[in-house]
């Protein structure tokens, strides 16, 4: 062969190779990319199409194979699934864009000036805040209560805490509502009675609330989320998510869990429901409180005032309420925080479910359980969330409320998390929005020194890292659609300057967040 026909051979077949390569829409490299698959494997590059990866590799290996039109060079920055939250509150964020965010206010002068600020730009002419935590104000008392009444003598002001368990009312809200306060908590009030208060709120009207959830929705692809809860969802809202579904505005998968109640009977009896962006497949029910707010139903007293919470849903009810849900087909969640509300709904799921069932029924926001009932969790497959975040402005509320012997069995993740390995951190976020690399950093470092445990209990980066993607996604039965970096999955992943794995947790917070991806398309960019 002559040097010039081995040089058009050559060519030929550069030619043919480049044919023969696959055009896909995106294609990232020079990138470390964390997969999270079940080899925990860590990759170069990825090929996307149809907003779905169709491989997963070396730079060398995709450039052999595809070719696209958009190509990102992410100069060695890390990839990593996006983040799911499963036990968030959406539209509960959504409304706080509407309200006053009070969760970053840690003394009353601060709340005060917030609460002021909101009131100046406020058409409703009503103060709702949002986010207060139990260290708020370094401790709420009748003082507080006499302060914003005293500010705010003419405006009705309702104010949630962090979960949603309780709210704050001044005398001009009970003057207008006609509701009576609580004559031993003047201006508290708590549960079913806050819930019932809020309804005197004034709401947004539809139109007004698509706004809002676009807002929520730009401010989790801040935080790198690509999927979020929303629990204790109304049928008026899911009726505005669904409309947005509709015109393609709804674009961060809503794992709708409407409240085990009457005025959702509509919705519960409609049956399950899901489609790529919107799930309502689950159903959630509180058990009892927080301990912090000594709501929590404790196997023993407190230790400090010797006294106890009753449950908020009687054992009858839970047995009813989970044999209705298998019935109908959906996931049962339900939040017990003491070792004795966590102790009867477990034994509620035991008489309900088949040992090793695929069912996938959760018990949220577990601060307490003791070790045998923990078993009830591995043997009926029992899915435990947890909520990291919130454990450092707890922890002196409940050393003090149950005692320093007591708190060693308290906030026992990674126990939990060996019973079916699997756990979730979920942030609980009601107001802002969540914050998923606060949550891993806290999951990682657990401070020890407020509530001392027996055994070692904060997750590894590995497991943390698992427990705001895959081990969500799996308790949203969507691990086959996210989760992980995989062949076949949504293209959903964040792009971090950091090693989540190998950084100090002081070096983490959502700046690091540098690009997010949901379905193959860019939603954020950090500028």
């Amino acid at each position: 062969m002559t040097k010039l026909q081995t040089l058009i051979l050559v060519a030929c077949l550069t030619l043919s190779g480049c044919q023969s390569r696959e055009n896909v829409d995106l294609i990232i490299k020079n990138a470390k990319i964390f997969t999270v698959n079940s080899n925990f494997s860590i990759a170069q590059c990825a090929a996307i199409k149809n907003g779905k990866f169709v491989a997963i590799g070396s730079d060398a290996n995709i450039a052999t194979r595809y070719q696209s039109d958009s190509i990102i060079n992410l100069s060695g920055m890390f990839v990593y699934p996006a983040f799911v939250d499963a036990n968030a509150h959406f539209s509960a964020i959504a409304y706080s864009l509407h309200g006053a965010n009070l969760s970053a206010s840690d003394s009353l002068q601060q709340t005060i000036t917030t609460l002021t600020q909101y009131a100046s730009r406020n058409p409703y002419k009503w103060i709702v805040g949002f986010g207060w935590s139990d260290n708020s104000w370094n401790g709420i008392d009748q003082t507080a209560i006499a302060v914003l009444n005293k500010i705010f003598p003419s405006t009705p002001v309702f104010l949630w805490n962090s979960n949603y368990t309780c709210a704050l009312a001044n005398n001009c809200f009970f003057s207008q509502t006609g509701i009576k306060p609580n004559p031993k908590e003047p201006g508290f009030l708590r549960g079913n009675d806050a819930h019932i208060a809020a309804q005197q709120l004034p709401t947004p009207d539809a139109f007004e609330m698509e706004e809002l959830y676009a807002q929520a929705q730009q401010k989790c692809f801040e935080s790198g989320l690509c999927a979020i809860s929303d629990i204790g969802i109304t049928a008026n809202e899911l009726n505005v998510l669904h409309r947005m579904q509709e015109q393609n505005k709804l674009n961060i998968m809503v794992y709708a869990m409407p409240e085990f109640s009457y005025e959702n009977k509509m919705i519960i009896t409609a049956g399950p429901h899901a489609t790529d962006m919107l799930k309502k497949v689950a159903l959630f029910a509180c058990a009892d409180g927080t301990i912090a707010q000594h709501q929590a139903v404790l196997r023993t007293p407190y230790a400090d005032n010797n006294t106890n919470a009753q449950l908020l849903t009687s054992t009858d009810s839970l047995m009813q309420m989970c044999q209705l849900s298998a019935d109908l087909g959906y996931q049962m969640c339900i939040a017990a925080h003491g070792d004795s509300a966590a102790r009867a709904v477990l034994h509620a799921y035991a008489q309900t479910l088949s040992p090793k069932n695929n069912n996938r029924w959760r018990i949220d926001n577990i601060q307490l359980i003791n070790q045998r009932d923990a078993n009830i969790i591995s043997r009926y497959n029992i899915i435990p969330t947890i909520s990291a975040i919130n454990f450092s402005p707890l922890a002196d509320s409940v050393l003090n409320a149950i005692g320093r012997k007591r708190s060693r069995h308290a906030f026992e993740w990674k126990t939990l998390m060996k019973q079916n390995q699997i756990v979730v951190n979920g942030s609980e976020a009601t107001a802002a929005t969540t914050n998923p690399l606060a949550n891993y950093c806290k999951a990682i470092t657990r401070e020890k020194i407020r509530v001392p445990s027996k055994t070692e209990q904060q997750l590894t980066p590995v497991q943390a890292l698992k427990a705001m993607t895959i081990w969500p996604a799996t308790a949203m039965f969507c691990e086959k659609e996210f989760g992980s970096i995989e062949k076949g999955k949504w293209a959903n992943f964040v792009v971090t300057n950091q090693n989540l794995l190998t950084s100090q947790p002081s070096d983490l917070n959502n700046n690091n967040i540098k690009m997010t991806f949901v379905h193959g398309a860019k939603v954020f960019e950090r500028k």
